[in-house]
């Protein structure tokens, strides 16, 4: 993201000086406009990447604790467990970091960048366990084993200055059927939701929930 910002940066700064140089004061107002407008831009692709990070760092979480369950299953020890996380990781991110760099290069819009990310997740989501088990090199599944496929969910809560705050409940289903989310708790603080929020199978999502704050303590939402 820095390279992308610098560069913006540096052009415009390059763009503003030749033009006060020419005494061309339209000419130096219409640039400054432009990296205004440029300057926003990344401020909400910025805004997009966090949402999208964090979707990201819950599969891979996901992906990690499968992978250990089930070369503990099937007695798998050593090594071989977290050169196949970073593989997968690995992998996973390059396809992540193709994807944020269309964004910042203007190539595709933040929420399309964040619907990309999410097809992509969901696809590997659904073919998590043929990657994992071929990762471990295992290639002939006993009869008796069975990996434990459980819904996994985690938050993350942002603060801001104006004494509110923000908390995003990122969730994934790996299982074969639909999951109903009808609320959720936080502290003391209970949260039920009118209609119940739908996660297909093989899928996973996020929730944005706005909340008041004071003195650091959550009091209620806002959204």
């Amino acid at each position: 993201m820095t390279p992308y910002v610098m560069g913006a940066y540096s052009q415009c700064r390059l763009n503003l000086i030749n033009a006060l140089n020419t005494g061309n004061i339209t000419l130096a107002s219409q640039i400054l406009a432009q990296c205004r407008s440029r300057l926003s831009s990344y401020v909400e692709a910025v805004s997009y990447t966090r949402q999208i990070m964090g979707m990201v760092k819950n599969y891979l979480s996901y992906e990690n604790s499968t992978i250990y369950s089930t070369a503990e299953q099937y007695g798998i020890t050593g090594l071989k467990p977290s050169l196949c996380y970073a593989r997968l990781s690995g992998y996973v991110m390059g396809n992540i970091t193709s994807i944020l760099e269309a964004m910042f290069n203007g190539t595709i819009t933040p929420a399309e960048a964040q619907i990309e990310v999410n097809n992509y997740l969901n696809t590997m989501l659904s073919t998590s366990m043929p990657i994992i088990t071929g990762c471990l090199g295992i290639y002939v599944t006993p009869p008796n084993i069975k990996p434990v496929m459980t819904p996994k969910a985690q938050g993350e809560l942002t603060i801001y200055a104006n004494g509110t705050a923000s908390l995003t409940i990122y969730i994934i289903n790996p299982t074969k059927e639909t999951i109903y989310i009808t609320g959720f708790s936080i502290g003391g603080l209970m949260c039920s939701f009118s209609n119940a929020v739908a996660l297909k199978a093989n899928a996973q999502g996020g929730i944005n929930v706005g909340l008041t704050m004071t003195n650091n303590e959550v009091m209620g939402l806002w959204d």
